[in-house]
């Protein structure tokens, strides 16, 4: 987790020529891969509906094409912000990614339009006829129309002589306002601590800090300020989260949970049983998986 997260930090500040960034894109899907040690914790992460929020396309798709080497992004692309379910777009790209087995050009046109270039010319029959052949290779790929859909994106395909593109068109709307949420990150791990507060303030939420337990209800018991949301690792010394979920829901009751960990025991957890405004979030996880898992749970009635 913290490896990966602070790869993705040092990546992103790596000039384009440095000759370092293929090494850290290594050191990057090197951690993703160690993510199937902890599969079982999967089980339980039933779809859910989209949740969207406005992002700068951009920086969502640099940070893509910095860790999956089959994508690649020109330099000039413009800055823009649309709204979708940012989880949901980024599994739309790995899928079609996996489906083409092939480099695939990213282009960003204003206002609010992308460009997947690369797809051989049996790209329509595999995804608007959804062919019996591009299902048994690529079952993911018939779940792209409704995740497309979900998230108000509208989709169709640019056929051409050598191949295939597909234009992807959102449909934007302004961001929300009002006062940002506030968060309370608890986790006995400095890193991983400073890490996620650091995304998290990076995507517009207020966030204080305590590395245990004990010292989570202290500063909720001389801090009035309302939270919104307790982001807590569920295996530390002492108090562990779902002893400090119990007690925060006293104290602060409405207070939501994200209970975040490598492995756990819990029954709830393994069954995928969670309460109503808690949920869980196996480490290491994407900096973009974090930020989705907070929205959801913040946007739950």
């Amino acid at each position: 987790m913290v490896l990966s997260g602070y790869g993705e930090e040092i990546l992103d500040a790596l000039p384009p020529s440095s000759p370092l960034r293929e090494d850290m894109r290594e050191i990057i899907r090197s951690t993703e891969r160690i993510k199937g040690m902890s599969s079982q914790l999967q089980a339980f992460a039933a779809p859910a509906k989209a949740v969207r929020t406005t992002f700068d396309l951009a920086t969502v798709l640099r940070s893509l094409t910095s860790r999956e080497p089959l994508f690649s992004l020109g330099a000039e692309t413009p800055h823009f912000s649309v709204t979708a379910d940012r989880g949901q777009f980024e599994q739309v790209l790995l899928a079609l990614a996996r489906y083409a087995q092939r480099p695939l050009q990213l282009e960003a046109q204003l206002p609010t339009t992308l460009l997947i270039h690369g797809f051989s010319r049996a790209l329509r029959e595999d995804l608007e006829l959804l062919s019996p052949a591009a299902r048994q290779s690529n079952g993911a790929l018939s779940a792209i129309p409704a995740l497309l859909g979900e998230s108000r994106i509208s989709w169709r395909i640019l056929a051409a002589a050598e191949g295939s593109s597909l234009q992807l068109h959102f449909l934007s709307e302004p961001a929300s306002t009002g006062p940002a949420k506030r968060i309370l990150v608890v986790d006995d791990e400095e890193g991983i601590r400073t890490l996620v507060r650091k995304v998290l303030e990076r995507n517009g939420f207020e966030v204080s800090e305590a590395d245990s337990g004990e010292t989570a209800l202290t500063l909720l018991g001389t801090d009035p300020t309302p939270i919104d949301l307790l982001v807590s690792d569920m295996m530390m010394p002492g108090m562990g989260g779902r002893a400090l979920e119990t007690q925060v829901a006293k104290i602060r009751p409405g207070t939501r949970t994200l209970f975040i960990s490598g492995y756990t025991e819990d029954a709830e957890v393994q069954s995928g049983r969670l309460a109503p405004g808690t949920a869980f979030l196996a480490k290491p996880f994407q900096h973009s998986a974090l930020v989705d898992a907070v929205n959801r749970l913040l946007a739950a009635p």
